[in-house]
């Protein structure tokens, strides 16, 4: 009996040993647990903080470009601008240029084209006082002096499709005449520039020779043509008188 209870006993003990280190075990592992889920809090929390700080400064960044960009458009706006030289000659620069030209515009040409007219201010400044691009286009017969001899020297040349860009002093332009445009009023000796885009060139020369007509009877009809006009203009602004 007495080795049967001290068996017992051993026994006894042993399993009690063993429960202890189970506990203990599982006491450790949750210990672990539990300190790797607050590690990976904080780093939840630091990351949050971080993206916090990252998203002040990117906010903080954004303001100071928008600050930047409104002091260099007031310094813009408030810089005086730099006064022109009043031009002594056409000046003629070739926007664009078509990929073909077959033929260019010369004296005798009607030329169709649209054009953005400016006035050039002494201080500086260019004035918008016609544009026909968002309407019918003008058409010329180049050498009649229907419009300012600076621009027909600088259409004289164009290709269809050629877009220029045409500087004319006063003295090639209206002179010393005050003439009101579409949306602006044109100073006498005012420095002009034209943006012209040509549309289509148009030569009658061979229809003229074609139906036998002399250079001389076409000068003719036009200046009949013409005068045909300006009569009609006469007449409507004439004040009928009745008896």
């Amino acid at each position: 009996e007495k080795n049967i209870k001290i068996k017992h006993n051993k026994m006894t003990s042993q399993v009690s040993l063993k429960h202890l280190l189970f506990v203990l075990f599982l006491c450790f592992s949750l210990f672990i647990a539990l300190s790797l889920q607050k590690q990976s809090d904080d780093d939840d929390d630091d990351n949050d903080d971080d993206n916090g700080r990252v998203y002040v400064k990117d906010e903080e960044n954004i303001k100071r470009e928008e600050l930047k960009l409104e002091e260099e458009e007031k310094k813009k706006e408030s810089k005086p601008k730099k006064p022109r030289k009043p031009l002594d000659k056409v000046k003629i620069r070739v926007k664009k240029r078509p990929s073909e030209c077959f033929r260019k515009a010369k004296i005798g040409d009607t030329v169709t084209f649209h054009y953005k007219g400016y006035i050039l201010h002494p201080n500086g400044e260019k004035e918008k006082f016609d544009d026909t691009f968002n309407e019918k286009p003008l058409s010329i017969l180049l050498g009649r002096k229907t419009i300012v001899d600076g621009a027909e020297k600088g259409i004289k040349g164009m290709c269809i499709g050629e877009e220029r860009q045409i500087k004319i002093p006063a003295d090639h332009g209206y002179g010393e005449y005050e003439i009101k445009g579409q949306d602006a009023t044109i100073p006498p000796n005012a420095d002009i520039e034209f943006y012209v885009q040509l549309v289509d060139i148009q030569n009658f020369e061979q229809q003229r020779k074609d139906a036998g007509i002399k250079e001389d009877e076409l000068d003719k009809q036009i200046e009949a043509e013409i005068n045909q006009e300006e009569l009609l203009k006469i007449l409507e602004n004439a004040e009928i008188i009745n008896d």
